[in-house]
């Protein structure tokens, strides 16, 4: 089951693309979409930009981004996949 992050959340309510999320906040749009995908950790700076752009709290920003049995808390760039080996 997928949670939807906040941020998702507020791209959603406001139309907006995470492409032009990403552009307003000064970052690579690949960097947005692989946090929202759970494959990258997010650095504070960016998260002080997205928050400056879209007015959610820096506590929702880094909200672990979960998606199943997996979560970002597992480690950026970790794959479901490694990370079901890890836990066993």
């Amino acid at each position: 089951m997928r949670t939807k992050h906040p941020i998702e959340g507020w791209l959603a309510d406001h139309g907006a693309s995470q492409r032009a999320l990403a552009e307003q906040a000064g970052l690579d749009h690949s960097t947005l979409c692989r946090y929202l995908g759970g494959r990258r950790a997010l650095s504070v700076e960016a998260a002080r930009a997205i928050r400056d752009v879209t007015g959610l709290s820096l506590d929702a920003i880094l909200s672990p981004v979960k998606r199943g049995s997996f979560s970002r808390a597992m480690g950026a760039g970790m794959t479901e996949r490694r990370a079901k080996a890890v836990r066993r």
